[in-house]
């Protein structure tokens, strides 16, 4: 399936474990948030882009990152007066949609946790069934989008899943990002889901 793109259950593509003072772990207060690196030309991540729309200076930068880049990232982290200190970030999956040949599309069945909208971003929560070592395929069918007489875009979109034939051993659950910027603006998401219960659409506004 050349248009969906490998991802690991167990364990994140890119992880980054930043140092914490241990008198201070019990003092601060951890926030976790989906949010975006966006690297400047010389590689370097110098601010935490949040899902809201603002922006947190990092007190600790990440470097040696893809110059002009836009990674899609879970965090942990403390705020600071002076900004946001990173305890640790991982890469989300985060595919663009694509138009998927019929004979391509597999929607091997997994479990919508959550699914919610930001301004760039249609986002879910899944839980899949797996086992030690595996890796499934996550993708995005852009099926088609429609604006209405009243200028309102909705984009439908069908979650492509291939669990390449990997025993269903255990569940785990992991964050998936569809990105929207490079589309028109979006007002409403419908996303077909092949679930445990059979099809499922998600409205997201």
């Amino acid at each position: 399936m050349k248009h969906i793109y490998l991802i690991s259950i167990l364990a994140s593509l890119f992880s980054l474990l930043l140092s914490c003072s241990e008198d201070s772990d019990a003092l601060q207060s951890y926030r976790q948030d989906l949010a975006e690196l966006r690297t400047a030309a010389d590689g370097v991540a110098s601010d935490l882009w949040l899902d809201n729309g603002k922006s947190v200076r990092l007190l600790n930068p990440i470097h040696k990152l893809t110059p002009d880049s836009i990674y899609r990232v879970y965090t942990v982290y403390t705020e600071q007066p002076e900004g946001a200190l990173l305890s640790s970030c991982s890469l989300v999956h985060s595919p663009m949609p694509v138009v998927v040949p019929t004979q391509e599309q597999q929607t091997d069945p997994l479990e919508v946790l959550a699914a919610w909208k930001t301004e760039r971003y249609a986002n879910l929560l899944l839980r899949i069934k797996t086992m030690s070592g595996s890796r499934h395929s996550i993708g995005f069918h852009l099926e088609k989008m429609n604006t209405s007489a009243a200028g309102k875009t909705t984009l439908h979109l069908k979650l492509m899943h291939n669990n390449q034939g990997a025993p269903q051993h255990y569940s785990s659950e992991t964050y998936v990002s569809c990105p929207l910027y490079e589309l028109a603006p979006i007002d409403t998401v419908i996303i077909s889901v092949n679930t445990l219960e059979g099809e499922t659409l998600w409205t997201l506004f």
